[in-house]
This record gives structure tokens, sequence and C-alpha cells, in this order.
């Protein structure tokens, strides 16, 4: 039957589902300590309360269950009847059965489960008890009554229409950096303005009521850009306040998701006749609702592989020296902007010459390569569509989807996996991915006249390439890189292009310990971008509309790295002459008259000039851009220049840095703090059109 009330049914749906979860939990931790009668107590209450609800409203097949349910409890507490494992597999199958049931009662779609003979089952207690799979019991298993009722402060909210707000929040902040642009327009107006009127105070010939007529409209422009500049600054602190209180209604623990886990890696190890103990770490730590839904599949893959793979039979284990149970952890933390998953098992790691011998019977890799792969190389082979050292096909194993699929996935969100093994001591699969999927960080390059992104986490860093720095090896140009070989892949000829790019910024990529610089035409800064995804592409995931109005395409990382090592995207060592060689400034300045001003000036001094807007914007971009000198002033909002060169002092590879304070603060005091700081040199603003800070950075670089 299905609940015809929709009310009802929504209210029975989330209310049914957190009761089932709760007794799943209570079952677990009951399985490790089953003689807790405080425990049993509280998840008999549970089953009470699902058995009231469900019978409130005719869900008569639940009600039904749900008092066999408990009926085995309340034997169990006051001593009739234990409960063995082999009762607290009957139970968990009455629990599958009942989310069958909950189904068919909001769907109205047969379950196709036989009540008459699981009711008759579950009034046998079984004969024989199987042998008991001890599980961690998750430390967040509610041992108290169920909570009460929503109250009338909080409403229940379909998550569809918070994903809605947030798709147009996001529209929203690309329209705030519209405005921004619009902004910018304006300020050249005033530049032009103000140049007209040099002109015309120059001609002798030019009438009053013109200069007049300029002298209002100068100022009406004026009042213009300042209202826009304030409305800019008022859009854009709404916006960000906005995104980031609707980011956080959606963001939720994850303890919901590691609830799936113990009982998962319960039946795994049973089947499997293992003993496994889970861990579960950082359940409080909190990511967007979408998020979790899409790791749900990819973690259950690497839980798998670890029971079935990573972790060896009890007898193998004590005649190692390991004890007979085998551990699992699952750790969660932030950091940052990003979420970090850990998956560990003390299980024997990776076979790499297995690996090696599977490698070259699926041609993956020829022997002479096989033989001069580094470890980590060789252990990212079983991310390989197909790839499997398994030769018959189980439940679990052999059929070589999961950690494609693992990698494929985590890829889909902006994220990395990394891989780490030791022989005879165990396996870490680490995720490292954005907290939000609604808007994306990332690096945007122009190639061929076309635009693309990078996601900010999977970049190293960027340089500009210096022909002093390019190394041949094997054929190929290779940047000299803290004493480390990274070899060039040419962007261009990798997105299809038939030429190389005509100057050389490179942004790096990391995959385990292997870097790979992509050399491009330009880089035009980091972003964060709504980005829109596309239809299956394993090189582009999606695309966004920059401010401008350009259409921008959001590459793969994972994949960049994967083709970076076929010899036709190289960059060859004839190319590198090419390469720019105008010092990159970073700009920090609120005031948008100034910061124009100072731009024009370095410029035409001939240097790249990125500009910013306080010193936090800068401070970010110093996290993933190399830079030979910033150039900043001191008083602005979110970070000062002072807190700024502390920052940079302190960091390692900002440290040496030049950086010069340009600033209207010019007492004795204010040069001494400026200094202290560790500011390499100090000018006032007055002077910088005097050539001082051409003469100033030409000293320093």
């Amino acid at each position: 039957m299905r609940i015809e009330d929709d009310e009802l049914r929504g209210i029975f749906e989330a209310e049914g589902s957190e009761s089932l979860e709760k007794l799943e939990q209570g079952l677990l931790a009951l399985e490790a300590n089953p003689a807790d009668k405080e425990l049993i107590e509280s998840v008999f209450r549970v089953a009470h309360s699902l058995k009231g609800s469900a019978g409130m409203l005719g869900v008569n097949s639940i009600e039904a269950l749900a008092h066999q349910f408990e009926d085995i409890l309340d034997d169990a507490r006051r001593g009739r009847s234990p409960l063995t494992s082999a009762v607290a597999d009957q139970l968990y199958k009455a629990l599958d059965s009942m989310r069958a049931l909950l189904n068919e009662a909001l769907t109205g779609k047969p379950s196709e489960v036989d009540l008459r003979e699981l009711l008759k089952s579950l009034k046998t207690p079984p004969l024989t008890a199987a042998p008991a799979t001890v599980t961690e019991a998750p430390p967040w298993v509610e041992t108290a009554p169920p909570p009460a009722r929503e109250s009338t402060q909080t409403i229940r909210v379909e998550t569809y229409r918070l994903d809605s707000l947030l798709e147009k929040v996001g529209d929203l902040v690309v329209t705030t950096a519209r405005a921004g642009l619009r902004q910018a327009e304006v300020e050249n107006l005033r530049e032009l303005l103000e140049q007209w009127r040099r002109e015309m105070r120059m001609r002798a010939s030019a009438h009053p009521a013109d200069a007049l007529r300029m002298l209002q409209f100068s100022e009406g422009l004026e009042r213009l850009a300042r209202s826009l500049e304030d409305d800019h600054a008022r859009l854009a602190g709404i916006t960000e306040q906005l995104r980031d209180e609707i980011q956080e209604v959606r963001l939720l623990p994850l303890t919901g998701m590691f609830n799936l886990f113990p009982r998962l890696v319960r039946d795994l190890a049973q089947q499997e006749g293992k003993d496994v103990r889970l861990h579960l770490e950082g359940g409080e730590t909190t990511a967007d609702r979408r998020l979790l839904e899409s790791l749900k599949d990819p973690l259950m893959h690497l839980v798998r592989n670890a029971v079935d793979h990573g972790i060896e039979a009890p007898a193998r284990r004590q005649a190692t020296g390991k004890p007979a149970q085998a551990s699992i952890w699952l750790r969660a933390s932030r950091q940052a902007a990003m979420l970090q998953l850990e998956l560990s098992d003390d299980g024997g790691g990776i076979d790499l010459d297995a690996i090696a011998r599977r490698a070259l019977e699926l041609q993956l890799r020829s022997a002479d390569q096989l033989a001069r792969a580094t470890p980590s190389e060789l252990s990212a082979l079983i991310f390989a569509p197909g790839f499997s050292t398994r030769n018959q096909v189980s439940d679990l194993s052999g059929r070589g989807t999961g950690l494609d699929a693992v990698r494929n996935s985590v890829e889909a969100l902006n994220g990395t996996v990394e891989l780490d093994s030791k022989p005879g001591q165990g396996t870490t699969f680490r995720l490292r991915l954005p907290l939000t999927v609604s808007t994306t960080s990332v690096i945007v390059c122009r190639d061929s006249g076309h635009l693309y992104a990078i996601p900010l986490a999977s970049v190293d860093r960027t340089v500009d390439v210096d022909s002093s720095a390019v190394l041949p090896v094997e054929g190929r140009a290779n940047l000299d890189l803290e004493g480390s070989a990274v070899p060039l892949t040419s962007l261009a000829l990798l997105l299809g292009g038939t030429s190389h790019p005509a100057a050389a910024a490179c942004v790096i990529l990391r995959e385990q310990d292997r870097r790979c610089g992509f050399v491009t035409s330009q880089l035009l800064g980091v972003m964060e971008l709504v980005v829109k995804p596309l239809d299956e592409s394993a090189l582009v995931l999606g695309a966004s509309i920059l401010p401008e109005g350009s259409i921008c395409l959001l590459l793969n990382p994972g994949e960049l790295l994967r083709r970076s090592r076929d010899p036709a995207y190289a960059l060859p060592m004839h190319h590198h002459s090419g390469v720019s060689h105008a010092k990159r400034i970073l700009l920090a300045e609120d005031s948008p008259t100034t910061r124009n001003f100072e731009r024009k000036i370095l410029e035409a001094a001939g240097y790249s000039v990125h500009m910013t807007r306080d010193g936090q914007e800068a401070w970010e971009r110093l996290q993933h851009e190399t830079f030979d000198a910033v150039v900043s002033d001191i008083d602005m909002p979110h970070l000062s220049g002072l807190d700024l060169t502390r920052r940079m002092r302190a960091l390692g590879r900002t440290s040496q840095v030049p950086v010069i304070l340009v600033t209207s603060l010019n007492s004795d005091a204010d040069r001494q703090a400026g200094l202290e700081a560790g500011a390499s040199a100090y000018l006032n603003k007055s002077a910088i059109d005097s050539g001082a800070l051409i003469r100033c950075l030409e000293r320093l670089l």
C-alpha cells in the first residue's frame, strides 16, 4: 500500500529512515556489547516508536516486523534469549525488509517481501550460531530516546529547493563579477575624461562654457563612480554572505554516510571468513550534501577493496606476527576549503610484482617501461580501466571496475586520489575534494584563442618558464624546479591545436610523486566559477561563462596528467626559446584609481602586472602562483599590507620575494613598521610617478 496523504508521507519518510538507521547502528553496537542493558533498552525504544508510527498510518507490514523486533529485544533484556551473531543476522534481514517496505509505502511499488515467511523465521530462534565478526560500534550511536518531533522553530525544506537557491546564488556571483567589470570601465572613462580636461586646459581657444560643461560632467561621473564602487562592494558582501549561509544550510555531517560502513564491513568480513574491526574518525566533519551523495559509491568500492584485497586471512596474519583481527580506518577532516578522506588498512600492502605482471599481460606498459617505473607509478596502474590482479570473478573482485570508478567519480567532483602503500604494513587511499560542488576555484588560462580552467585543488603551482631553467631530458624539455626535472607538455597540442604557445606560462600539476608542467600562452589568474556539466568527456568536465561573457571549459586534471605521458604532446627543446621573460608583479591596492595608475606605470616599464583588490586576495594568489615581486598598499580591507608582508616572510616559498610598500603614510614610525614587517622598500604614493617605483624594482630584481 502507499500512504496517500502527501504531508504524512513526507513525515514518515524522514522518521522511518532515521529509525531504521538507528536500529542498524544499535545492532552493530550490541554485537560488540550484547550484555549492555542500557543499549538494548535504547534500541527497544526506537523499534517501539517505529511500530507506533507505522500502525497509525496503516503500514501494517512494518508494524508487524517492528513488533517482532521488539519481542526479540525484550527476550534479550530479560535474559531469556541472548543476542548471538545468528540472531543479529535475522534482525539485519528484517531491517533490510523494512527498508523495502518503507519504499513500498512511499512509492506504491511492490517490495516483493514475503512477510509471512519472514515473520515465521523471526519467531524461530536459529539452531546454530555463526561465528561473530567484531565490528567497532560507531561512537555516535544513539543511546538516548529518539529526539522529539520538530519544534515550530524549524521547517522541513525539500533539498531541490536549496539546490535551486544555490544555483541562483552561483549566477549572482558571476553577476557581481560583471558589475566589477562595469566599475573598471567607469574607471577608464574617468581617466579618459581627465586626459581631455588636461588637453582643454592646454588649448588657449577653449570656450569657458565648454570647460564648465566638462567640469559638471566630470563631477557627475565622479559621483557615479563612487556610488558604483559602494554598490558593488555592498553587492559583493551580500552575495558572499548569502552564498556562505545557503552552503552552511546544505552542509551535513559525514556521520550519516559513515553509518553505512560498519554493517558493510561486518557482512563482507563474514563472507570472506576474515576478522575485521572498523575505526571511524571525524564523523562530525561537514560537507555539501550533493558531495556526500556522490562519495558513497567510491567509498564503498574502497571498503570492498580493503576487505577483499588488502586484509589477509586470519591464519596468514598470525603467521606474519600480526593479530588475527585486522583493522580498517576511515578518517575525515577539513583542510581550509577542502575535504580530506582517508581509508587505511593494516593488510599486506600492494604487490607491485603482481601489478607489473598483470600490466604486461594487459599491454598497459611495455617491459622496459615497467622496469623503469617507480613504485608509485606501478601502484597508480590499479586505477587503469579494466585492471584487476584477480583471474577469477567473484561477488567482490575480478571485474576490474572498482578503482577506475573511484578515480573517475572523484575527478568528476574536481578532486584527487592519492595512494600510499607499504609492503606488509597496509595501504592508504587519500581523497581530497572541494567542500562544495556549487562553485569551483580554478586557474584560468588562454590558449589558441580559447579559455580553459583547471581546478585549483589539483594545481601545485604556476611559474613563468625561464629558458635558463629548461633542461633536455630524453629529447623533451624539462623544467628545473627546486632541483627536480619536471617534464613540460604543450597544452595547445594536447587540446587539439596545431602549434605550440607563443609565450610560456606554466601550470604545474601533481599526481602522487610525479609532477608535470603544462605550458600555455597566458594565465588569467584564479577565479571562482559556476560550472555546468557537459556530456560524457574524459578531458572536459564542464563549462562556465566568465564575467565578461566568454565561455570557459573546465579541464580534468587527472586526464591531463595521463595524456601528458604521450610524447606527441611534449614540448620540444628547440621551442623553449619562445618563452616570456617579463617579470611578474603582483599589485595589491584597494583604490581602483591608484591600482590602474600603478599598473600603467609598471606595464610601460615592461612588467607583467597582476592586480588584486586587497591583501587577502593577494595572499590567496601567492598560494598557487609565482611572482617576482609584490607591490602593495598598507591600509586595505580584509588583510593589510603589513600583515601580507609578515605572512609572506613566514612562508618558505615567498620568504625571499621582494615586497615594496607604496602608501600615503609617511611618518618615521610608519616607515619603521613597514621595514620591521619585512618590506624590501617603502615608497610614498606621491613619488610613484617620478620613476622611483621602477628604479626600486630594478634595484631589487
